[in-house]
C-alpha cells in the first residue's frame, strides 16, 4: 500500500513539474527515491546486523546448518529488493512513456526511455547477483565466524 502512495505521488511530482523531457532524470535515481537500496547493499546490511544465529544451548555445533539457513534468508531479502526495483523502474518508465505522448516527437523520447529501462535492468540483474553472491560467500564466512 505504500509503495502504491509513492509511485502515485511520483507520478504526480511528474506531471506538476511539467514535462522536461522523458529522460530528465535517469530511472535508476527515481527508482532510488521508491525503493530503500540496492540488492546488493541489502545483503551487505543482513551480513554487519548482528542478526546471525546463536546456538546458546549447544555451542557452536549448529552453527553451520543455521548459518545455512541465514544465508537462504539473505538471498530472499536480495529478491525482495530486486523486486522491489523491478517494479519500481517499470512503473517510473510507464509515466515517462505517459510524459512522451505529450511531445512533439514521443517516438524519440520512448526510445530514450526504453533505453534507460534497458539500462536499469542489466543494472538490478547484476547486482541482484553480487548480493546473492555475498549471502553466500561472504556473508556466510561472517555467519560462522560470528556464530556462538
Amino acid at each position: 500500500m505504500k509503495i502504491t502512495r509513492v509511485l502515485i505521488a511520483l507520478a504526480a511530482l511528474t506531471f506538476v513539474w511539467g514535462v522536461r523531457g522523458a529522460a530528465a532524470a535517469p530511472l535508476l535515481n527515481d527508482a532510488s527515491l521508491i525503493c530503500a537500496q540496492t540488492p546488493s547493499a541489502t545483503a551487505g546490511d543482513a551480513a554487519n546486523s548482528q542478526i546471525t544465529p546463536d546456538d546458546p544451548t549447544v555451542g557452536t555445533m549448529h552453527c553451520a546448518s543455521l548459518c545455512k539457513a541465514w544465508v537462504s534468508t539473505c538471498k530472499s531479502v536480495v529478491a525482495g529488493m530486486a523486486a522491489c526495483w523491478k517494479k519500481a523502474v517499470s512503473r517510473v518508465a510507464s509515466v515517462r512513456n505517459a510524459a512522451c505522448n505529450t511531445l512533439a516527437d514521443p517516438d524519440a523520447c520512448k526510445e530514450t526511455v526504453k533505453a534507460e529501462k534497458d539500462a536499469a535492468k542489466t543494472f538490478i540483474k547484476s547486482d541482484t547477483e553480487t548480493g546473492r553472491d555475498f549471502c553466500e560467500a561472504s556473508g556466510l564466512a561472517n555467519c560462522i565466524l560470528n556464530c556462538s
